[in-house]
């Protein structure tokens, strides 16, 4: 089951999150989504307080989330995700391949 809720509240938008989940089996598998993983370990935490165990609760930030969705896709094309120090060392492999390739000498 899936419900989204907007509003600019945090604590409006943490109530209604809180509501839902209440609602449903407490052997029901969650996934908690927020805008950074500490986020997502505090509601938890909070929710652990209220209902005693966070079995089934999987917590995520939004990048995190979409690069777990992404995976198998990935996967199937071959594909592989870049951490930023190997985007870091992408940059200086081209930088030292433009240099190489173009005569530039320092």
């Amino acid at each position: 089951m899936l419900r989204v809720f907007q509003s600019a509240s945090g604590n409006e938008r943490q109530t209604r999150a809180r509501s839902f989940i209440n609602e449903l089996p407490t052997n029901t598998e969650i996934v908690v989504v927020a805008n950074a993983r500490t986020s997502a370990d505090d509601f938890v935490r909070s929710l652990a307080n209220q209902r005693g165990a966070t079995i089934g609760l999987h917590r995520f930030s939004l990048a995190q989330f979409a690069a777990l969705i992404a995976r198998g896709e990935m996967a199937t094309r071959g594909l592989a995700p870049v951490t930023a120090i190997g985007a870091v060392a992408l940059a200086v492999r081209c930088v030292f391949e433009v240099r190489k390739n173009c005569g530039f000498n320092m």
